[in-house]
């Protein structure tokens, strides 16, 4: 007969399993939400405020990586109180460029 693995898992580490991959299925279906927004037409709302989550997403960065490039004032961005918003034309336009910059290089 086959034996079978089994693992054993203690009520509390199970509960936080849970809760981790719970937080992870509500990042993905935010996340997935931003992108179909942003899928939609570019022309239109072209200059719509994103936040910098939003804006990551749409460069393929993280919101680290954008936040580096803000500080090197490569990127444009406004506040809106404490909030930093980018404006979706100046992302588009940042990603354009600097894929024309991997392209000569």
């Amino acid at each position: 007969m086959e034996q079978k693995n089994c693992i054993t898992i203690k009520d509390d580490a199970f509960k936080s399993i849970m809760n981790k991959l719970e937080r992870m299925e509500e990042f993905m279906k935010d996340s997935f939400e931003i992108i179909q927004k942003l899928k939609g037409s570019f022309s239109e709302f072209e200059d719509e405020p994103l936040t910098e989550k939003a804006a990551a997403l749409l460069l393929g960065v993280s919101v680290r990586t954008l936040q580096r490039i803000r500080k090197k004032e490569e990127i444009e961005y406004f506040r809106i109180g404490a909030k930093v918003r980018y404006y979706k034309s100046h992302i588009l336009s940042y990603g354009k460029d600097k894929m024309k910059n991997m392209k000569k290089n």
